[in-house]
């Protein structure tokens, strides 16, 4: 079942029209708001997305502590304040009875049924990713998550970015994280009585925003015990082995196998899964090739896998297929003047914008938006006869 509240337009995406929130920094986590009831295009600021969670490495608390804290899972407010929700170590109870694995380090979030998945896997939102090694070392901008809008046909005021910074590592985190490992949006209105396991993406219109725990799958450095993404409780959903089955056919020649997988972004909608993969040495020369598929991938694919479809195909997202000779690095650098040191995506979510309350709309007109509307007018029945 598909997400089924409508997607609508609005003039004020249209005319480029934001109204920011207050960026102040903060320590403890507070509710900023407004938030956003999502739309085809558009990036809201951080501060207008409900329900944010993160993961770096080495797991570690939020506010007031930030000690290490393995499993630990991040509630963050887009303004610098933090706090914690779940701990995955904490939490692990599996039917199996198998002991939790050590080291236990969380290296991807997701809902069991993630707000506008399958809307960006059809390029209609905005992709949000991070990049970096789990693992490390370190490399420029680990720390940040950028964004990248979607190629759906929409008229957007000129100049425009095509990729830029959602969110900085002040607004992640007044502590700033060592990086953005795991990256959980669109939690549901708090409710005691849901299990964690059954806590589903909504949208939040009515605040005050509280930290909820709604991320319900989540994968661990390293893919542990053979499997790539764990429910709640730590039973395994994706086997490693299902995962390079799933990418083998996609690069002929190569060497995957499952001990070379470990999963770093993902998405999911019960059993379709959005995901990249940590870098693999394809050619068995002890080296990653960037934006070479005949040698290795380079951690800069993203891959769509639905359960009805017996292999994974390449994200189309942006107007261009997330594959291994993509090049990120460039790509960011080139919209934002900001290098990632690696190819490797290691977070991703998707976020919109909103359509303002009529009142929100009346007010901008009378600022002087108008006769910009007046002009799209004209020019949308332009481009309308043209189409006749």
């Amino acid at each position: 079942m598909k997400i089924t509240h409508k997607l609508l337009f609005s003039s004020w995406v249209l005319l480029g029209v934001t109204v920011a929130p207050s960026q102040v920094l903060a320590g403890p986590f507070n509710s900023p708001g407004p938030f956003v009831n999502p739309v085809v295009d558009g990036v809201p600021l951080p501060p207008q997305v409900p329900g944010k969670e993160y993961s770096e490495d080495p797991d570690r608390n939020g506010n007031p502590s930030h000690t290490a804290n393995p499993g630990q899972v991040i509630a963050w407010d887009g303004t610098g304040g933090t706090t914690n929700t779940s701990n995955f170590f904490g939490l692990w109870n599996p039917q199996s009875g198998t002991a939790a694995p050590n080291p236990f380090q969380v290296d991807a979030l997701a809902n069991k049924k993630d707000l506008l998945f399958y809307e960006v896997i059809e390029d209609k939102v905005t992709l949000v990713f991070s990049t970096g090694l789990p693992g490390g070392p370190r490399t420029d901008y680990d720390n940040y998550i950028f964004y990248e809008r979607p190629n759906f046909k929409v008229l957007l005021p000129s100049p425009y970015k095509k990729i830029g910074v959602w969110a900085t590592p002040a607004q992640i985190n007044q502590v700033e994280p060592n990086n953005v490992e795991g990256l959980e949006l669109w939690a549901p209105v708090k409710d005691a009585t849901v299990p964690l396991e059954q806590r589903i993406n909504s949208v939040l219109l009515q605040g005050p925003e509280v930290p909820v725990d709604d991320a319900n799958r989540y994968s661990l450095f390293g893919d542990p015990l053979g499997c790539s993404v764990f429910k709640s409780n730590g039973d395994c959903l994706f086997l490693k082995a299902n995962i390079a089955g799933a990418i083998t056919p996609l690069f002929p020649g190569l060497d995957i196998t499952s001990a070379k997988i470990d999963l770093d972004g993902l998405m999911t909608w019960e059993n379709d899964i959005l995901f990249s993969l940590k870098p693999i040495d394809g050619n068995n020369d002890g080296i990653i090739t960037d934006n070479d598929p005949s040698k290795d991938l380079d951690g800069g694919e993203i891959f769509v896998w639905r359960s009805t479809e017996s292999s994974a195909k390449f994200l189309i997202h942006g107007g261009h297929v997330w594959d291994t000779v993509f090049n990120v690095k460039d790509t960011v650098e080139f919209w934002t003047g900001l290098r990632p040191g690696t190819e490797n995506i290691d977070a991703l979510e998707a976020v919109a914008v909103a359509t303002p309350e009529p009142s929100t709309f009346l007010s901008l007109l009378t600022l002087g938006t108008l006769g910009a509307a007046s002009t799209l007018k004209r020019k949308l029945k332009s481009s309308k006869s043209d189409e006749n």
